[in-house]
C-alpha cells in the first residue's frame, strides 16, 4: 500500500511541474508580443527602438586651390634716349707766355740778421730739455758744471750752441774747478739737448731780433 501511495504522489509532482512550466511559457511569450517591436514584412533589419533617427550625412565638397596669376612680365629696359645731342669737346692748347727771368740763377736768400748783444728785451726759456749723463762720469762720481752759449733765432730755436765752460767739482762740494773740454766726452750729449731748448726771442727796437743767451748743465751727482 505504500508503494501505491508514493507512485501517486511522484505522478502529481511531475504533473504540477509541467503545469508550471506551462504558464511561464507563455508568460514569457506574452512579454515578447508586448515590447519587442514589430517587424515590417520584407525587412530583415533588426530595429531597437519605435522611433528611427533620420541621419542626414551632409557631403562637404572639397576646395580646391586655383592655379596661381603668373606675374606680369618685367617691362623691357629700352636704352636711353637722349634728349640733347652731345657733342664732343675740342681741347685747344693754348700755349703760355714764357717768363723772360726764366732760366736766370735765382738770387740767394738773405743772410740771417747779425745778433744783438744786448737787446733791450732779452730772450727767455720756454722750455729745458736736460743733458744725459754720460757713463764715465757716473762711475767716477763726479759732478760737471757746464757753461752753454745760445744763438737764438728771430723765432725762437735754436741756431748753434758753443760750450764756453766746463767746471768739476771737488771732493768736498765747496768750489769748482775749471777742466778741459775733451776730458770728459759731454760735448755730443750736451749738443743733442741744447738744439731742444726753445726761447721766447729777443726784441730790440720794436723788432724780433737774433741773439745770445748763456745757461748751464749740470752732469753728475
Amino acid at each position: 500500500m505504500n508503494t501505491n501511495w508514493t507512485y501517486q504522489r511522484s505522478e502529481t509532482a511531475y504533473r504540477h511541474r509541467i503545469g508550471y512550466s506551462i504558464v511561464a511559457i507563455q508568460i514569457l511569450g506574452i512579454l515578447l508580443f508586448r515590447y519587442l517591436p514589430a517587424v515590417q514584412p520584407g525587412d530583415d533589419r533588426p530595429v531597437f527602438n519605435e522611433r528611427i533617427v533620420d541621419t542626414t550625412i551632409e557631403l562637404i565638397e572639397p576646395t580646391r586651390q586655383g592655379r596661381p596669376i603668373p606675374a606680369p612680365p618685367r617691362p623691357s629696359m629700352l636704352p636711353p634716349q637722349p634728349s640733347d645731342v652731345i657733342l664732343e669737346d675740342e681741347i685747344i692748347e693754348i700755349a703760355e707766355p714764357k717768363d723772360p727771368n726764366e732760366g736766370e740763377p735765382q738770387a740767394p736768400p738773405s743772410p740771417p740778421g747779425i745778433p744783438v748783444e744786448n737787446p733791450a728785451q732779452p730772450a727767455s726759456v720756454v722750455r729745458i730739455v736736460e743733458a744725459i749723463t754720460p757713463e764715465q762720469i757716473r762711475s767716477d762720481n763726479i759732478r760737471l758744471e757746464v757753461a752753454v752759449r745760445f744763438l737764438i733765432s728771430e723765432e725762437g730755436r735754436v741756431d748753434d750752441i758753443t760750450i764756453i765752460r766746463v767746471r768739476k767739482q771737488d771732493r768736498n762740494g765747496a768750489s769748482f774747478t775749471d777742466i778741459p773740454l775733451g776730458e770728459y766726452e759731454i760735448a755730443e750729449a750736451i749738443r743733442r739737448a741744447a738744439m731742444q731748448w726753445r726761447f721766447r726771442p729777443a726784441r730790440h727796437q720794436g723788432i724780433e731780433v737774433r741773439s745770445y743767451s748763456t745757461h748751464f748743465f749740470t752732469l753728475g751727482s
